[in-house]
């Protein structure tokens, strides 16, 4: 129940409040949670929940080849006989030598529909710490794609929606 209350949490209501985990409780990533709505500094907090559900999204992925890579190309780009290498990263700025070199929550969640057919995939409601997120935020977190930490968490600190939802859409896809 204190999941489905996240939102109520987050409010000027417990702005004061200091949150604190019973030690009979055993939810995974509780913690965090917990520490996330310590956090009162709301930037600060942005922050902390964007690199804990990077962290989250890495360790639930770990050893999970969804896209089924074999010599750099993907389920689909084998089937296709495409030249391309690297999937759907194949023209992002941000791939380096066969990784990417930076943290973007819509880019680890992204799967082509071929492979969400064929695999249970993550998805950003079973991220409990983004509930910490506003609507706003999450439809960012979701879309922006192709684009650096840096600029992800820019958009979701920015206090004008709508434009920053245009800008998330209208920028260049590579």
């Amino acid at each position: 129940s204190f999941i489905k209350k996240l939102k109520l949490y987050r409010s000027f209501l417990y702005k004061n409040i200091n949150f604190e985990l019973e030690s009979s409780i055993s939810k995974e990533n509780l913690t965090s949670i917990i520490k996330a709505l310590n956090i009162k500094d709301k930037e600060e907090r942005i922050d902390y929940i964007y690199d804990e559900a990077c962290f989250y999204i890495d360790n639930k992925m770990t050893n999970k080849n969804f896209c089924m890579f074999k010599n750099n190309k993907c389920l689909v780009q084998r089937k296709y006989n495409s030249s391309k290498f690297n999937g759907c990263c194949h023209n992002c700025i941000y791939q380096q030598n066969k990784r990417c070199n930076t943290c973007n929550i819509s880019c680890k969640l992204f799967f082509c529909p071929s492979i969400k057919k064929e695999h249970k995939v993550l998805k950003i409601k079973d991220i409990d710490i983004l509930k910490l997120y506003t609507l706003r935020q999450r439809i960012i977190a979701c879309l922006d794609y192709y684009t650096s930490r840096e600029e992800v968490l820019k958009d979701l600190k920015s206090k004008f929606f709508l434009r920053t939802l245009l800008r998330v859409l209208n920028r260049k896809k590579y």
